[in-house]
């Protein structure tokens, strides 16, 4: 397929610009398969957002029972074990989100890599590009991302960039068949070192009326529970 970077750059415009026009909450319910040199897991999720700055995930156990909770503040992310009735608590940012999770990735880019948000593409130079709708084309965003597109929609398939010191992560995106659904069915996002690896598979994508609770992200933690605070030279 051969399409005008004109052309390309006005579809990734136009459908980047639907994706931020939805609705200011949003919500997921599926499975999170996470695998770090020091943890691997699979769990049932939900979460629940309103920007980056608002996020809520629930990891479920084999019994329904919630097994963790990660809250992500405007300037701190917490880690509920209930469990052990231990909150271990870090500053929103990608050496906090690498604290808990493996991997690196502050909270506004973790926000804009699950809704597919990205950077104004830099238009690309020639008059016509070639690509398949499996293979893309690839451009480059401002923010200095890496983008490879489906030339017919301009959705994003595949994105690549660093997270600092020299590291890179790719996310890589599978979309409903048909090009309907505005939202993903499959995010795998990779960091190349340490070796790490999120994918997240959605069961259904959904618009809740109001936003995570704001109670949720009270600075005092629940009556009962350890708060710890590992990056400020508390208990680890």
């Amino acid at each position: 397929m051969q399409v005008s970077g004109v052309q390309l750059a006005e579809r990734y415009r136009l459908e980047q610009e639907r994706r931020r026009q939805g609705p200011s909450h949003w919500g997921m319910e599926g499975i999170l398969d996470l695998e770090t040199p020091d943890q691997a897991r699979r769990n049932r999720i939900d979460m629940v957002g309103s920007g980056p700055s608002r996020i809520r995930m629930r990891a479920f156990g084999p019994f329904h029972q919630i097994a963790l909770e990660l809250l992500v503040g405007a300037e701190w992310i917490r880690l509920v074990d209930p469990g052990r009735k231990t909150i271990t608590q870090v500053p929103a940012d990608a050496a906090g989100m690498e604290h808990l999770i493996g991997l690196p990735l502050p909270p506004d880019r973790l926000h804009r890599l699950l809704l597919g948000w990205a950077g104004e593409m830099r238009q690309p130079q020639g008059a016509m590009l070639t690509g398949s709708a499996a293979a893309g084309i690839e451009v480059e965003a401002g923010d200095g991302e890496r983008l490879r597109l489906e030339p017919a929609s301009g959705r994003i398939l595949e994105r690549s960039g660093e997270v600092g010191d020299g590291r890179r992560y790719q996310a890589t995106y599978v979309w409903p068949e048909g090009g309907g659904g505005t939202m993903p069915e499959r995010i795998l996002v990779t960091l190349d070192r340490p070796a790490a690896r999120m994918e997240v598979i959605r069961k259904r994508w959904f618009h809740p009326k109001t936003g995570p609770d704001p109670r949720w992200f009270e600075e005092e933690p629940p009556a009962g529970f350890e708060l710890r605070r590992p990056l400020d030279g508390g208990e680890p």
